[in-house]
């Protein structure tokens, strides 16, 4: 029902602006019975604009803490997940990461292990690699090309599975892996972010360590 001024017990002269009227009627709204006062809204806040500050933009956990996958035989599968994080307050449109996989030796030509990997639940894909004698990280091994995650919400997180298999003859040794992020637009490593994964184990039963097995 409309509120005027005389249900309210109020005199309003002609005088008084329009405004103060309205301020009135919906004060003593709320104090009748039923009556609820509504605040008065402005405009819809805009979605905060990315801002590349930090080299900790994009953060990592491992899902295995601190064992480490290891193969006994040649083929076995050895899975890990990463839990990749937006620490910032707007949602970074388009993120990607780069993989390194460290070699314990620096022999070439030694087999290059396959590598699956997806996003959540998503369908597998396959890494491809090129051998590196001196990778971003100063050390030799594997280096994939850019790989896209999406974009990641603001404070939000993306797993991502990598799925890691020895091919015969690979040498008994620790291989480290490493996930160096970038994203739009904020650029490639090191303006993001990176993280130092817990590595895998080719380690047979039988061989020494650092030759073929």
């Amino acid at each position: 029902m409309r509120l005027t001024a005389s249900l309210l017990g109020v005199r309003v002269r002609s005088r008084i602006r329009r405004a103060t009227v309205v301020v009135a009627a919906a004060a003593v709204a709320a104090l009748l019975p039923g009556g609820v006062a509504t605040a008065a809204t402005g405009p819809t806040a805009r979605p905060s604009a990315f801002v590349c500050d930090s080299t900790n933009i994009l953060t990592a956990t491992d899902s295995d803490g601190n064992l480490v996958p290891t193969a006994r035989r040649a083929g076995v599968k050895l899975d890990d997940t990463i839990h990749i994080r937006n620490t910032e307050d707007a949602t970074l449109p388009s993120a990607y990461y780069e993989f390194e996989l460290l070699a314990g030796s620096s022999r070439a030509g030694q087999p290059t292990p396959t590598i699956w990997w997806r996003i959540g639940n998503g369908g597998w894909r396959l890494m491809s690699l090129h051998w590196e004698s001196r990778l971003t990280t100063g050390s030799y091994g594997w280096e994939s090309s850019d790989l896209g995650i999406g974009a990641v919400a603001a404070h939000g997180t993306v797993n991502v599975e990598v799925s890691l298999s020895f091919p015969t003859h690979s040498v008994k040794d620790s291989y480290y892996d490493v996930f160096l992020f970038g994203g739009t637009p904020c650029g490639s490593y090191p303006g993001i972010g990176w993280f130092n994964g817990g590595g895998f184990q080719y380690w047979p039963w039988s061989g020494l360590p650092g030759s073929p097995a």
